[in-house]
């Protein structure tokens, strides 16, 4: 999803009109690339998959521990034999939740909504609701969309000494705890920062590369590029810099990615366009300059008709005189004597293509700077 806050939800609800769940069918619609019906066809295969698991549940089975089975059963009758505290809604609400993770547990029918650790809740919630409220399956659906689609992906500690300390820590009761706090005036006054972090051309530049780059393999919608510069800045922020710049947008690593399949190409694309850019840009500039070269070189064949090698030349020139322009802004945009002399390098190359050119067909050689004047 591309709806970075609570905020920004809000915001798209009071200037379209639109009630909250239309803002996230909206995005989803965006997001995928797909039709209204097709994005509320979908939705609803996940609202029969929550029914198919409550109608499917006995309480007979349990995991293969042993350790879960049949507590959802226990809850059901202790709510019918009018015992419990709460009564009514909550008490089916509870007994609905421990089915649900009971189903998941014992490998029944899987609903992982909004993750497989939560599986139960938005099923307890909707299902005893149905009941007590008489809703509509559209009105259902609109609660469904109501909850996002939050992404968490989580992965196995693969290094040995930081499982033993993650397990040592669990031990000693302090695993989860958190001791650092900060006010609410200190978050607001934090969030002000990060939205003044200046976002220079060349970081929008970057995103607009790193956005086609992914395109070719992938779907990244036009509203999740446009949504990338909060994320950036606060980057920024965090590692002290008074501006975005090329490293910042690695954090984008955990936003642009639609399916987990997409996260080890996001994170290529990422590591190659943001942790050195300019080098990219140069190596993209010489090939371009290399290729006309080949060209150049097949044309002019033996050198026998001149005709041939003088338009050849003509053809090389102007290529040449378009990749010194691109060179020049490299050149301009440069932030450090390294990206300088990469800028420098490449027009050294460009230099010596030009000169072997006119050296081959008879041509004074003029620099290309000379050239670009003229035209």
């Amino acid at each position: 999803m591309a709806l970075a806050s609570m905020s920004e939800i809000f915001e798209r609800m009071a200037r379209n009109g639109q009630e909250f769940w239309e803002v996230v069918l909206a995005d989803d619609m965006d997001e995928r690339q797909v039709s209204r019906e097709a994005s509320m066809a979908k939705m609803l295969t996940t609202w029969q998959a929550m029914q198919d698991a409550a109608d499917s549940y006995t309480g007979r089975k349990c995991s293969v521990s042993g350790l879960v089975g049949g507590d959802g059963m226990k809850m059901r009758q202790y709510t019918f034999r009018g015992c419990a505290m709460t009564g009514g809604y909550v008490s089916e609400v509870i007994a609905e939740a421990l089915s649900m993770a009971e189903s998941n547990a014992c490998m029944c029918r899987i609903v992982a909504a909004p993750t497989a650790g939560a599986c139960g809740v938005m099923p307890a919630v909707l299902l005893p609701l149905c009941k007590y409220e008489k809703l509509t399956q559209h009105q259902i659906l609109e609660a469904l969309y109501d909850r996002l689609e939050l992404k968490v992906v989580t992965t196995n500690i693969e290094d040995r000494d930081t499982r033993l300390a993650v397990l040592k820590n669990k031990q000693s009761g302090a695993f989860g705890q958190v001791n650092a706090a900060i006010t609410l005036d200190e978050l607001i006054e934090m969030q002000r920062e990060v939205a003044a972090i200046p976002v220079p051309d060349t970081a929008n530049e970057l995103a607009d590369d790193i956005l086609c780059e992914l395109r070719k393999g992938m779907t990244v919608s036009d509203r999740k590029y446009l949504g990338y510069y909060p994320i950036a800045q606060a980057k920024a922020w965090l590692s002290g810099h008074d501006k975005v710049e090329s490293t910042d947008l690695l954090a984008l690593k955990n936003y642009l990615w639609r399916l987990p399949t997409d996260r080890e190409k996001v994170e290529n694309v990422l590591n190659r366009l943001c942790i050195n850019p300019m080098q990219e840009k140069v190596n993209g500039i010489r090939e371009m300059a290399l290729d006309s070269q080949a060209e150049f070189t097949q044309a002019c064949g033996d050198g026998s008709r001149a005709d041939l090698s003088r338009k050849a030349f003509i053809k090389l020139r102007g290529e040449l005189i378009r990749l010194y322009q691109k060179q020049c802004e490299l050149h301009a945009a440069a932030q450090s004597d390294s990206e300088t002399a990469l800028a420098d390098s490449l027009l050294a190359d460009l230099e010596g293509i030009s000169r072997k050119a006119h050296e081959q067909t008879g041509f004074t050689y003029t620099p290309l700077s000379e050239i670009a004047a003229l035209n």
